[in-house]
């Protein structure tokens, strides 16, 4: 195999793994909450102080145990995720800003596509405990977020759950809507928050699936980083018989599957390619052979697939393979300059000199 002609992408978890056993003892909302002692967030913070207002009983009692000493690290556990998702919402906010230096005039639009990459984060990132834990941080973190892009209170759109929060007994998850009645019964092996669309993402007997509130499967997502695709730009990658497809927060199909690959969008654009095939190789697969090009957020080519690779846009640029050379290109698919060329003049970028 030519390793120039082929991609690498990891489906290794990025996502955060903690060495315990989480043990539910579930109880009603009806005050049965004695089973068991109140997670202690003492200690942690100005969140962690909301998070003790915000978790209702039940969710309380859902413990956290080092599986060698069967010490309760429940506190612990929720402390060191909210860490976790806090660096996550942190680099959203970073990329925001960069981009609202660099296109100050979309910035309602730059500020709504990264509450919605807020939300999915660190709702998809807060298992367990951590679900009703991370809603204080959300909020905290798309206020800064709002407050940087200086974006008016009636501009900001709300997010919320859905009105139904995951909940776990007997190993397995489903919802509970406001009341704390059961909307969902409890039959997943993993449940994650509503996103805003009105879609959560679970995992049934099948793998990973994506729900409507009423617990009908909606679709299947692609799997990366060993959970849901992650959206970008509003969209997220799917398959039906190894075959590419896009869908919006809604679940609603927005691009068909018929891509034998495709990229997050980047800049309103996604490599797609033709003809290339993903080998499994472990924990990584490999992308090789096919024509690339690139796709618009309706489907249609936009740059005709005639690379041999072809990267995602940043900054207004893509890496590109064309008749073996390594290139990048602008949105119209003009050759701007080469790879080597790049690498000079970042070299000479970093000695604190650049040539015209």
């Amino acid at each position: 195999m030519n390793k120039h002609n082929s991609i690498l992408h990891t489906r290794r978890s990025c996502r955060a793994v903690f060495p315990a056993i989480f043990i539910a003892i579930v109880t009603s909302l009806t005050g049965t909450a004695g089973m068991a002692d109140e997670v202690d967030l003492t200690g942690h913070g100005d969140i962690m102080a909301q998070t003790e207002r915000a978790i209702p009983d039940e969710v309380k009692t859902q413990r956290m145990r080092d599986p060698e000493t069967g010490r309760d690290i429940t506190g612990e556990y929720i402390a060191e995720k909210l860490k976790y998702l806090e660096k996550i919402a942190d680099r959203i906010i970073q990329h925001a800003a960069d981009e609202f230096l660099r296109r100050p005039d979309k910035k309602q639009e730059i500020y709504e596509r990264a509450c919605q990459e807020i939300h999915q984060r660190l709702g998809m990132g807060s298992i367990g405990p951590a679900t009703a834990a991370a809603t204080p941080l959300m909020t905290q973190k798309k206020n800064r977020l709002a407050e940087l892009l200086d974006i008016k209170k009636n501009d900001r759109p709300g997010f919320t759950h859905q009105g139904l929060l995951p909940f776990e007994k007997d190993g397995r998850w489903g919802y509970r809507d406001e009341r704390g009645d059961i909307a969902i019964r409890n039959k997943y092996r993993m449940a994650h928050a509503f996103l805003p669309g009105g879609i959560a993402a679970v995992i049934d007997e099948r793998g990973w699936a994506y729900i409507d509130r009423k617990g009908g499967i909606v679709l299947r997502p692609f799997i990366f980083d060993n959970g849901p695709d992650y959206f970008r730009e509003g969209l997220a990658r799917f398959t039906v018989d190894h075959k590419f497809g896009f869908f919006n927060e809604r679940g609603e199909v927005i691009i068909k599957p018929r891509f034998d690959f495709a990229f997050p969008f980047s800049e309103g654009l996604s490599p797609a390619c033709m003809g290339c095939r993903e080998k499994f190789q472990g924990e990584h697969s490999i992308v090789e052979g096919g024509t690339w090009g690139y796709i618009d957020n309706k489907g249609d080519w936009v740059i005709s697939p005639i690379f041999g690779f072809a990267g995602q846009f940043e900054e207004g640029k893509a890496r590109v393979k064309l008749n073996g050379r390594c290139e990048f290109i602008n949105k119209s698919g003009k050759i701007i300059s080469d790879c080597k060329e790049e690498r000079e003049q970042e070299r000479l970028k970093e000695n604190g000199k650049v040539m015209y």
